[in-house]
Parts: C-alpha cells; structure tokens; sequence
C-alpha cells in the first residue's frame, strides 16, 4: 500500500474524509488532487529531460575541449625545444 498504510488506515481516512467534506465535495476533492498530482508528474518529468539535455550538452562541451586541449598543447610538448637552430626543422638557417 501507498505510503505504508494499510487497508484499514486507508478505510479510516476516507470515513473522515467524507464525513469532513460531505458526499458531495469528496468526488471534486478527489478530482483536484488527482489533477494536481498528474501536473506534478508532468513537470517533473519536464525537469528530468532538462536535466538529461543539460548534462549531455555539458558533456559534449567537455568532449570538445578535450579535443582542443589535448590536441595542440600535446604536439607542443612532444617537441622539445632547443636554443640552437637545429637543420631538420623547415625554414631554420644553417650557421
């Protein structure tokens, strides 16, 4: 059972229940909260595809600069470098 009420608990809520609101309210009582719980479910599950788009474009942005990062600056430190002009690098001056 919802909440971990048993049958008896739920039979005794709704004798209050009716006994508060009257034959008359309690079906458009039940109706509104009924109405208000599928918009809560529906918002929430809005927010739970925000959330999953949001996170998959972050993870393409980290992806991306990953890329970038790990692209150039890796070349650049495989490369050493030395204050002599060295002859296998294009465009250096011999002597």
């Amino acid at each position: 059972m919802p909440f971990g009420l048993g049958t008896t608990e739920l039979l005794v809520i709704l004798g209050l229940a009716l006994l508060i609101l009257g034959p008359k309210k309690l079906p458009d009582v039940g109706r509104t909260i009924g109405r208000g719980m599928r918009e809560f479910k529906s918002t929430m599950s809005d927010i739970e595809d925000v959330k999953k788009s949001t996170i998959g474009q972050v993870d393409e942005i980290k992806d991306s600069l990953k890329v970038d990062l790990t692209g150039d600056a890796a070349d650049d430190r495989a490369r050493p470098k030395s204050k002599g002009a060295s002859t296998s690098e294009p465009g250096a001056r011999a002597g």
